[in-house]
């Protein structure tokens, strides 16, 4: 066979596997490629989803880095006020305020407020199931008119036993009279025997008159003898009707007793009755509702775990004001009715004008501080309890009107770039504000230009804090 035969047989030969995997395709080399393909492509999907992720991810990572920072706000004093004494922060809370509980114990079927609903005294605020307090009073009622009838009876008895002792005195003074006529004719009967019997010893009567002059004085004695024994009964039966007007007259006086026990019941009954209806004390603003509907509340003394005490809390807001403390070093410029300028969190820029109400007489020792209670001069809608802010004390208007000024914490002065400013917070990012600065005043100095007062600025400002950066605000807790 010749060599182009053997080719021939060769090429039409079907190759076996174990040929396959011996002799490498034709055309196709072998290499590592292959295996970078895939990672490469991994790679690449991340990059994409990151590239279209990043614009999500970094606002976040940004805040999450961001340094937390304590803040204040610039003040701006009034026309017509001088320096400024000392600033204090605190909360805003109502002089007048109450937790309005149940006073009887029920199921609360009626509540015609909600938070932030303004009431005026007197209002119905809530209602308590009165059913069972209803039965009472009726109950305390029908009692009443028990006693009542029972004093009535009671009464027509002592008449009707006070009519029986003055027929039986009556009859006792007839009997006495009786008596002393049976007396008179008994002394009578025996002058008259003393007679016969003289008449008889001189022979100028008989043995016969003798005898019936002693037959008339025995039965003279005989009737004494019988109204002393009428007389007798009859003082025992006076005896036994005055005892039954005393013991008449005696129920009259438990029933008048039973029966102010009864009036008292019925004007307790009323009075749980009333007490059904919780009202509103006073003219104010509905800060919580601390009860729903269906639930059992009870007089907050006698609360337990599964019962409710307060329906609803609520405080007048004409008597809101800002409690501060003041530091002792500073509380000698300050006095009860001193002017002051409040400015609270929530509107960044907006002073009220306020004065010093009160001045607590305990210090606390442990803080070196003392509670001051700084009233609004005029109420305000926007303000509410528990809102927080800051208290600017100013010393007396002066006689002239000096124009106002604006005064920032010299805490927060800083310096950048060879210029002397402070950085404010502006949307949750610092913005460094070069001044122009004036003269101290306490702990603030003077600005001239560069801020209106109203400001949130950044106290003690750290070296890497720069203009631009997102910074969180400190609170309180």
């Amino acid at each position: 066979m010749s060599e182009s035969q053997r080719d021939e047989l060769a090429a039409l030969r079907i190759p076996r596997e174990d040929d396959q995997k011996q002799a490498p395709r034709a055309g196709k080399p072998r290499g590592p490629a292959p295996r970078i393909v895939g990672p490469v492509v991994v790679l690449a999907v991340l990059g994409v989803i990151a590239w279209f992720a990043w614009p999500f991810v970094a606002p976040k990572l940004e805040a999450w880095r961001a340094p937390v920072v304590d803040t204040s706000i610039v003040a701006r004093t009034s026309s017509g006020a001088s320096n400024e004494i000392t600033i204090a922060a605190g909360y805003v809370v109502a002089r007048t305020r109450a937790a309005l509980a149940a006073k009887v114990p029920g199921k609360l079927v009626e509540l015609n407020v909600d938070s932030g609903s303004r009431v005026k005294a007197g209002d119905v605020v809530a209602r308590i199931d009165s059913a069972i307090f209803e039965s009472a009073r009726d109950r305390a009622a029908a009692m009443l008119k028990q006693m009542e009838a029972e004093i009535t009876a009671a009464e027509v008895r002592v008449g009707i036993d006070e009519k029986d002792v003055t027929r039986i005195e009556r009859s006792r003074e007839q009997a006495i009279a009786s008596r002393r006529e049976t007396e008179v004719e008994s002394a009578e009967a025996r002058r008259l025997l003393d007679v016969e019997k003289g008449l008889l010893a001189r022979g100028a009567s008989t043995t016969d008159a003798v005898k019936r002059a002693e037959a008339v004085v025995r039965k003279t004695e005989a009737s004494m003898e019988r109204h002393a024994a009428v007389l007798l009964a009859l003082d025992a039966e006076t005896e036994s009707a005055r005892a039954e007007v005393r013991g008449a007259s005696a129920r009259v006086t438990v029933a008048e007793h039973q029966k102010a026990q009864a009036a008292a019941n019925l004007n307790a009954a009323v009075k749980d009755l009333e007490d059904c209806a919780i009202r509103a004390p006073f003219d104010g603003l509905v800060l919580r509702k601390e009860a729903e509907l269906g639930e059992i509340v009870v007089p907050a003394l006698a609360g337990g775990g599964s019962s409710r005490g307060a329906v609803i809390t609520m405080a007048d807001t004409n008597t809101l004001e800002l409690e501060v403390d003041v530091f002792e070093r500073d509380i000698g410029g300050l006095k009860d009715g001193g002017p002051c300028m409040i400015t609270l969190n929530a509107f960044a820029g907006v002073g009220f004008p306020a004065h010093v109400r009160q001045v607590m007489p305990t210090a606390d020792r442990s803080k070196g501080t003392l509670q001051v209670k700084v009233a609004f001069d005029a109420p305000d809608a926007r303000v509410l309890p528990e809102m927080g802010g800051k208290a600017t004390f100013l010393r007396e208007k002066s006689a002239t009107m000096t124009p106002p000024v604006v005064l920032v914490p010299a805490a927060a002065l800083t310096e950048r770039d060879g210029a002397r400013g402070a950085f404010v917070l502006e949307r949750g990012r610092a913005r460094f504000r070069p001044l122009s600065l004036g003269e101290r005043r306490g702990e603030r100095i003077v600005v001239e230009r560069g801020l209106e007062g109203g400001e949130m600025v950044i106290l003690n400002p750290e070296l890497a804090l720069s203009d631009g950066i997102q910074v969180k605000e400190k609170t309180d807790n």
